[in-house]
């Protein structure tokens, strides 16, 4: 799990590039897919297969997945939250999320990993919804200020449902790791404010690319990316 907290609040600000004058009052139509379809198995043993850590509550008095939907629900209403999990796993997320429509938990009947659920995502998205920005999310993580992440969220969005662009969200690493994905930097955007355009994704280097991407000032890649479909290409 990673912990995006107050510390480095600011640090996720300038990763993704929002102006301080974009706007983050929600007013862009979104639909937002949540993937909650994760195994957990690098945080056993208190993620087990029947219940990995999207649904603990290690933090507060909610679970990762309940504090993710509570993010979604500052950009979109219930009705365009989609929560694509393991089939096995929809009971669960009906009891933590009570309030999401039934028919917005997606349960896939295995596990494809996350280009694939994107890519569903994005599908039921167009279907239901038509050419609206998508924003994706994880049901994983410690996000705080969580005004702070939907102003961002909420500034990409603005600037997606423009031009047909996809933008994705960067953590400065902390140190090397070798079980998470990097963005690399390419140009200088200087559009609506977002710098840089990445250039290029790597999924889990080994450890000297790790050290070199860290002392470049590559960024985490994380599942927060924000885009319109247009035309007949959702995704």
């Amino acid at each position: 799990m990673k912990d995006i907290s107050e510390d480095n609040a600011a640090a996720i600000d300038i990763a993704a590039g929002a102006p301080t004058s974009a706007r983050g009052d929600g007013t862009t139509d979104c639909a937002v897919v949540v993937l909650a379809g994760g195994a957990g198995t690098r945080f056993w043993p208190l993620s087990t297969q029947d219940k990995p850590k999207q649904f603990l509550t290690l933090l507060g008095d909610r679970s990762l997945l309940q504090t993710g939907y509570r993010l979604a629900s500052l950009i979109a209403p219930s009705e365009r939250i989609l929560v694509l999990t393991n089939e096995a796993f929809v009971p669960l997320v009906r009891e933590q999320l009570p309030d999401l429509p039934h028919a917005n938990i997606i349960g896939e009947p295995m596990r494809r990993d996350t280009a694939a659920a994107i890519c569903l995502g994005a599908l039921i998205c167009r279907e239901r919804f038509g050419d609206m920005v998508m924003v994706v999310l994880t049901a994983d993580h410690r996000i705080a200020p969580g005004e702070e992440f939907v102003r961002v969220i909420n500034s990409a969005a603005t600037a997606a449902a423009s031009e047909p662009v996809l933008y994705t969200l960067g953590i400065p690493p902390t140190y090397p790791a070798t079980a998470y994905g990097y963005l690399r930097q390419g140009e200088s955007a200087g559009r609506w404010g977002f710098d840089p355009l990445f250039a290029s994704w790597l999924s889990k280097p080994d450890l000297a690319t790790a050290e070199e991407y860290v002392a470049a000032g590559e960024y985490w890649s994380e599942q927060w990316h924000v885009r319109v479909g247009h035309g007949r290409n959702p995704v």
